[in-house]
């Protein structure tokens, strides 16, 4: 495609009647690099397609003087209506690293952001690149620089709402110039700053989870679109926005958002709609990437799975035929092993999991096998019982009979009487084994589960499992995180054999998105009660024993912990007499046992000690000298979550108070 071909539109659009131009210096201003790089990368997206974007080009020096002169204005006045960055390092303010109010600069790419000035943009960035700081100086700029102009701003959700709100009026609170603009401010119905030059800003909740498709902007009439968080909007809200873009002949639009993986119409925008300007840019253009604090291991321990860091911070959509599963960890999770010829194996720990469901699909049970020394978890037995509900209890007892569980989690969805008859039958049960089921756990996929939130960066038992750090995730999305971290990390199999189960790994999908962008509903086109049962039993594992490894700290003295509840350390071996926890946590700190009158003699202590060592109670400082013990006793439950710390930082109410109601 020729220039000539490519700039057709441009050409048309600028083209009078006569034959004049309406903008003489607009062709001259798409030669910034930009705007250069801007129409290369459109040439890529849209091969053989004219150039659609409509914009004005990037002003540069030369002519903001030209301007100034011609319309006697001084060149501040002039660069600071056309120069949205020029603009706000005059009058934004924002605090160092010290606690000092700095005037704002821009990083290279919220540079481009602020400089284009294409009529409808998008954002495609990953977490903490400033989407929404940036976001706030812009839309600041355009209303205190155009008489008149109404601003909309729609959020998912009220929080969000409130963050736009208290940020911008941070900003205006941060200069004299602008906190004298302000003609009112309102909270309720919505959000509202109304200036003295007439321009407005409304920020508005379109109630993404509550699916009343945005009701409440419907009457309004905005000269510019603002949308937050745009890929967690449903699609009925767009029903609402996308005619408020045809009220006026020029409306501008500007969305951002990080990707959650969804086919929708912020999708569209970012890879189809060529009248689009996009800009795309990961957690890798952040100025501190690589820095102790953010890097990719860092990132990628904060997403937990690779689909969430794909999305949250590289901000790509992924490959939707993926699924939840990807292809490449099914495959490799598949084995050449038979359910049928598998035996219980002296060191394995087993844990089962049953889905509840009526006639026709029947009850799914699946029996995972823990192995310490790895970490695996496989397959080891499956059933389908579509009979009686008594059916279905005599084969969960048959199963943990075989296998000797250590846990069985039932999901409560149908019906609710079962786990009481299991407690029931285990109550009065003359078998040990048998007896276990009086302990079984219903877990209801939709509310939540508790788990510790120090788990698994504290080793100190004083806090390992403290109810003061529970804290509460909701179920199913933390079952299934789960069991992707499981396949990811290579820490699962199953039989090659298992079409049933394969088939439901590569079916399950995201169905929808919660208001942070993780994933909230799911489903699948071939069913997932086998699948269901399995994580089921992932999660009984994992509640025990954990997921990822536990690591020591590199401190200069060794480090003693406690495993949790239910984890059994190592049998002693012939003459020695295991160690309680507390004895061994207070003799690597050297303090006495209340419980012991007199000292313990030496050789006894070090008897304790060395027992110790050898299971893993006690860690030597990793100097580079001796290595750590491999065959330490397996970390307890929550030693190897996979949730790290979830405090929410405490919010901060509006800068502004009520004292900015007064009509100035």
């Amino acid at each position: 495609m020729t220039d000539q071909q490519f700039f057709e539109h441009v050409v048309r659009r600028n083209t009078a009647e006569d034959g004049s131009l309406r903008d003489p210096g607009l062709y001259a201003r798409m030669r910034q690099p930009i705007c250069v790089a801007c129409q290369e990368r459109y040439r890529e997206k849209f091969p053989g397609r004219p150039f659609q974007i409509v914009c004005k080009g990037i002003y540069e020096e030369p002519e903001f003087r030209q301007l100034a002169e011609a319309a006697e204005l001084t060149y501040e006045e002039t660069r600071e209506l056309l120069d949205p960055e020029f603009w706000a390092n005059r009058h934004i303010r924002l605090s160092n690293e010290d606690g000092d109010m700095v005037p704002f600069e821009a990083r290279w790419y919220q540079s481009e952001i602020l400089r284009c000035t294409a009529r409808r943009k998008v954002d495609r960035a990953g977490r903490g690149t400033g989407k929404t700081s940036i976001g706030c100086i812009e839309e600041l700029h355009r209303a205190t620089t155009q008489k008149n102009y109404a601003t909309l701003i729609a959020c998912p959700a009220k929080a969000q709402a409130k963050k736009w709100y208290d940020d911008i009026c941070q900003h205006l609170e941060n200069d004299p110039e602008l906190l004298n603009s302000i003609a009112k401010q309102q909270q309720q119905p919505y959000y509202l700053i109304k200036f003295l030059n007439g321009s407005t800003i409304s920020i508005f909740t379109t109630g993404a989870d509550s699916g009343k498709e945005a009701a409440t902007i419907r009457t309004q009439s905005p000269r510019r679109i603002r949308l937050d968080e745009q890929d967690l909007l449903n699609e009925g809200d767009y029903k609402a926005i996308m005619p408020l873009l045809r009220r006026f002949k020029e409306t501008e639009f500007h969305g951002s958002s990080t990707p959650t993986g969804k086919r929708g119409t912020y999708w569209a925008m970012c890879t189809q709609f060529q009248d689009y300007r996009e800009f795309y840019f990961p957690i890798s253009v952040h100025p501190d990437w690589g820095a102790e604090t953010l890097n990719e291991d860092v990132c990628r321990r904060e997403a937990r799975t690779e689909d969430n860091y794909l999305h949250e911070f590289l901000a790509e959509f992924g490959d939707l035929s993926d699924g939840v599963f990807k292809q490449v960890y099914i495959d490799a999770a598949k084995q050449n092993y038979a359910y049928a010829s598998v035996r219980p194996a002296p060191n394995g720990h087993y844990f089962m999991g049953v889905d509840w469901n009526g006639r026709g699909t029947g009850t799914r049970i699946r029996v995972v096998e823990y192995t310490p020394a790895t970490r695996m978890r496989r397959v080891v037995d499956h059933a389908t019982v579509d009979e009686s509900t008594e059916a279905s209890l005599d084969m969960i007892r048959a199963l943990n009979r075989k296998w000797v569980c250590e846990s069985i989690f039932l999901d409560a969805g149908f019906g609710f009487v079962q786990d009481e008859l299991l407690r029931k039958m285990g109550a009065g049960a003359d078998n040990p084994v048998d007896r276990r089921l009086k302990d079984v756990r219903v877990i209801d996929f939709g509310a939540t589960v508790e788990t510790n939130a120090l788990v698994p960066r504290v080793s100190n038992p004083k806090y390992i499992n403290s109810p003061d750090n529970m804290v509460e995730r909701r179920t199913k999305p933390f079952l299934v995180e789960g069991a992707v971290m499981c396949l990811e990390k290579g820490l699962f199999a199953f039989s090659e054999k298992d079409s049933l189960l394969e088939e439901q790994f590569r079916a399950y999908r995201v169905k929808t998105w919660s208001l942070h962008g993780f994933a909230n509903t799911y489903e699948s086109r071939v069913g997932d009660h086998d699948l269901d049962a399995l994580m089921l039993a992932l999660l009984a594992a994992e509640m025990k024993y954990g997921i990822l490894e536990p690591k020591v700290r590199p401190h200069g003295a060794g480090v003693a912990y406690a495993p949790a509840i239910g984890t059994a350390m190592p049998a002693p071996r012939k003459g020695e007499a295991p160690p309680t926890v507390r004895d061994a946590v207070r003799q690597s700190v050297g303090v006495p046992s209340r419980s012991v009158p007199q000292p313990q003699k030496p050789a006894a202590s070090s008897a304790r000690m060395a027992w110790l060592t050898r299971n893993g109670g006690f860690v030597y400082p990793n100097n580079g000298m001796r290595p750590a013990n491999p065959k330490a006793a397996p970390a307890g439950p929550g030693v190897g979550s996979r949730t790290g710390a979830f405090r929410e930082r405490p919010g901060r109410g509006s800068p502004i108070g009520n004292r900015w109601g007064a009509v100035r």
